[in-house]
């Protein structure tokens, strides 16, 4: 049986490798694990996950982290702001890029569900001897990719993984992939 975690927000990222796993690769256990967090979008994201899920035959688990709002100064998660409209000149200007994550970024997100995904894998190979791969819809975005949507956090992952669980010294190791960087 080939057995996965995705990380799952209902964009095209993760949506399209959710019928990745299960078309291209053939995954066909595999768990979707959604963080909410108030964030703006998230009954819209929630239906959209809930259909792909059962389109797939995947199950969804939610995760509610309502304190990762009060920290967040985003678009995501303020539902008073409007947001900005962006020239096409502006879109390759690497600058305003870097101003502009501001107006997405939610502190700590992507390493934030990644290591909820590393629990829920090790456990399932602790507890049950089913060793999951774990899947990010990661994309590198231009011309400044935000921080955690790159290679380097990918490997940061990997290697966290030797130091956040006992799997990685005991039995298979976990890994993070994310095809589509």
């Amino acid at each position: 049986m080939h057995s996965a975690i995705l990380c799952f927000s209902g964009g095209i990222e993760s949506t399209t490798l959710a019928y990745y796993l299960k078309k291209e690769l053939g995954y066909d256990d595999i768990i979707a694990i959604s963080i909410d967090y108030g964030h703006r979008a998230r009954s819209e994201e929630l239906f959209c996950m809930q259909k792909t899920c059962d389109s797939l035959g995947i199950e969804l688990k939610e995760i509610k982290l309502p304190w990762l709002k009060e920290i967040s100064g985003s678009f995501l998660t303020d539902e008073n702001a409007e947001i900005p409209e962006v020239s096409e000149e502006e879109l390759d200007d690497r600058e305003k890029a870097i101003q502009r994550m501001l107006w997405w970024w939610v502190p700590s997100r992507n390493a934030i569900i990644a290591i909820i995904a590393s629990a829920f894998a090790e456990h399932d190979l602790l507890y049950n001897n089913k060793k999951r791969d774990i899947y990010l819809g990661l994309r590198r975005e231009l011309p400044m990719p935000m921080p955690d949507n790159t290679p380097e956090f990918v490997d940061a992952l990997n290697n966290l993984l030797k130091y956040s669980t006992l799997t990685y010294h005991l039995k298979e190791k976990l890994e993070f992939k994310a095809p589509f960087i």
